[in-house]
């Protein structure tokens, strides 16, 4: 689990509820299997993860490319609400992305402010887990498999525009 507590960026992958799955890059912090991130309550991950709580972790690029030979990472998240959970992540993620975590607290704030984006309540998402071996493309056992496709997501339903092969 070293490379994800040194980790930049993860492609977290989620399973919508035909099974099928959608990476997003996140920053992380924690270490030995437990870690932690931030996101919106009526972000699509959060509303996969609410349903489905199995994922996917590789450690990707901050465009979320992940490498062919990257480790697969498996388990479960967990959207906690509680203010002090949510507290907590932001204080470490804070601690490990220094200026640029608060300037994105602060451009999503000055976004409120004016209307451009939706007003959304901070959550953390704590990832349990394990090394599920180097297949990039193998899915969740609760997700179906569809032999020899390439996934190529788009998250604009997040503002993202994330393109890759995972």
């Amino acid at each position: 689990m070293n490379e994800l507590d040194r980790a930049r960026y993860i492609s977290l992958t989620t399973f919508k509820m035909d099974g099928s799955p959608v990476s997003s890059a996140v920053w992380i912090t924690g270490n030995a299997g437990v870690y932690v991130f931030t996101t919106g309550d009526k972000t699509w991950k959060t509303k996969r993860l609410l349903r489905n709580s199995s994922v996917q972790v590789h450690v990707c690029d901050m465009r979320g490319r992940v490498k062919p030979q990257a480790i697969r990472y498996v388990g479960t998240g967990a959207v906690m609400t509680a203010a002090d959970a949510v507290a907590t992540a932001e204080r470490a993620l804070a601690v490990k992305y220094g200026w640029q975590f608060r300037a994105t607290k602060l451009v999503d704030r000055i976004k409120g402010l004016f209307g451009g984006m939706q007003r959304q309540e901070p959550v953390a998402v704590q990832l349990s887990l394990s090394k599920g071996g180097h297949d990039a493309m193998a899915v969740c056992p609760t997700a179906f498999r569809v032999p020899s496709v390439t996934i190529t997501p788009t998250h604009e339903e997040e503002g993202h525009s994330l393109k890759g092969n995972f």
